[in-house]
Parts: structure tokens; C-alpha cells; sequence
């Protein structure tokens, strides 16, 4: 399927996590229209220009590790490397919902509540947006997170309690059959 006369591509990164980036670690079948896939060790940089003719381009692709043992990336070409440019920047999703009247009440209360008498092994981060929580957890004694301390991302929806927060480890997520690389948690068993 080509895209249509007139089409650009210029999506936020948000967009780029939430919509593509995030499908594709979830499920290896999602494909996208406007991103392609390729193996960019087989590609030369200086011959995308020629094929594609926009400034910008995305593409799905594998990263191939330097050393088998190492997290470095693997940037090399046939005749040349890919260079990495730019700085590093943290992506957030915005909450744009509104919580209800309920919601609010009920996680003002709570708040307070986690504020005075926190769990055991639980503390909350001070943080001016009420919908979102930042937790830090400190691991079990007894097990291998023992001595660890962890954070968890809460965010919670407009009809809270009625629906279901989200949480999220914030990187670096401890390693568990569980837990995915980016701090998702897996619930099915």
C-alpha cells in the first residue's frame, strides 16, 4: 500500500512510542505504512537520500550488538558506520484526561494516607500532578531484589477506582519473568 499524493509523516515521539515503537516490542506482526522495515548494517547512509527523498526517515529495525556480552550497538556498514547524533532526551506521556470528581477526592485521600503511614517498603515521591505517583520500592529481604530500591510510575485514569490504575517500572526495571525491558508489567501468566 503506497501513501497517498501529499502525505507527511511527522509524528511526535510520544507518537513514535506510543503508536509504533511500543506495537512492534509487543507484537512482531504490527506493521506501519509509514515506517519501513530494514536492517540498517546492510544499508549505506549515504544511499538513503537517493531512495527516499525526504530529510527524515523511520524505519523498524533490529539492533545488532558490538560484542556478544556488551550493550553496545553495532553501527557498522560495509563501507562505513552510522553515526550517532543528537542527545539523549527523556519522552513522557502527557496525561490529557481530566479526572472526575470522585477520582480526585478519593486520590486526595489516599495520598494522604500513603503521606502518614505508608506500606512497609514503600515511599511516595513528592509530585505536583496528583494523577500520576512516582513510588519507590524497596526489595524484599529474603529474595534476589534484597537491598535494591526500585521506582514505579502510577498513573491513574479518569474514573478511578472504577478503573484500573496503570503501573510501570521506571528504568532500570529488576529482571523478573514479569517485567518487561521497558518496565511494563506482564499480568497474564
Amino acid at each position: 500500500m503506497e501513501l497517498p499524493p501529499g502525505f507527511r509523516f511527522h509524528p511526535t515521539d510520544e507518537e513514535l512510542i506510543t503508536h509504533y515503537l511500543s506495537k512492534k516490542v509487543f507484537d512482531d506482526d504490527f506493521t506501519s505504512v509509514a515506517i519501513g522495515e530494514a536492517d540498517m548494517n546492510k544499508i549505506e547512509p549515504f544511499d538513503l537520500p537517493s531512495k527516499l527523498g525526504e530529510k527524515e526517515w523511520y524505519f523498524f529495525s533490529m539492533r545488532d550488538k558490538k560484542y556478544p556480552t556488551r550493550m553496545r550497538t553495532n553501527r557498522a556498514t560495509v563501507s562505513g558506520y552510522w553515526k550517532a547524533t543528537g542527545k539523549d532526551k527523556e519522552i513522557y506521556r502527557e496525561l490529557t484526561v481530566a479526572l472526575s470528581k470522585i477520582a480526585c477526592n478519593r486520590l486526595q485521600k489516599e495520598l494522604m494516607e500513603w503521606q502518614m503511614n505508608p506500606p512497609t517498603g514503600f515511599k511516595h515521591k513528592a509530585t505536583d500532578n496528583l494523577q500520576r505517583w512516582v513510588i519507590e520500592v524497596n526489595g524484599a529481604p529474603g529474595t534476589p531484589y534484597a537491598g535494591e530500591m526500585y521506582q514505579l510510575q502510577v498513573d491513574f485514569p479518569e474514573h478511578y477506582p472504577m478503573e484500573a490504575p496503570q503501573v510501570i517500572f521506571i528504568p532500570p526495571a529488576p529482571m523478573h519473568p514479569h517485567i518487561y525491558s521497558n518496565g511494563h508489567i506482564c499480568l497474564d501468566s
